[in-house]
């Protein structure tokens, strides 16, 4: 599978009959499925499953800035801070499986 063409969200996440989380797509193709004895609880399936939606939020919002950083001569362009900028770009490129 590339990367860049990943499982479509939302995804939702729920026990199976073995007790095992499971994590599928809106296409309902299974993403993975864990042990429920391997995490002490839910918490990393939460957030495992919004990865779609948090790609999704990054890639808005590296979009809506425009110009340099903190360039104030731009309309309706937002204001983030360089540091920020650049750890959703890497958090973009992890998920996209880039360099």
């Amino acid at each position: 599978m590339n990367p860049s063409n990943h499982t479509p969200g939302p995804w939702a996440f729920s026990l199976n009959h073995s007790g095992d989380y499971q994590l599928r797509g809106s296409n309902g193709h299974l993403v993975f499925q864990i042990s429920t004895g391997t995490i002490p609880d839910n918490s990393d399936a939460r957030l495992i499953a919004s990865a779609p939606e948090l790609l999704a939020a990054l890639e808005i919002i590296l979009s809506s800035t425009c110009g340099d950083v903190g360039d104030d001569g731009y309309e309706g362009c937002i204001r983030i801070e360089a540091k920020a900028l650049e750890r959703a770009r890497a958090a973009i490129s992890k998920a996209k499986g880039q360099p």
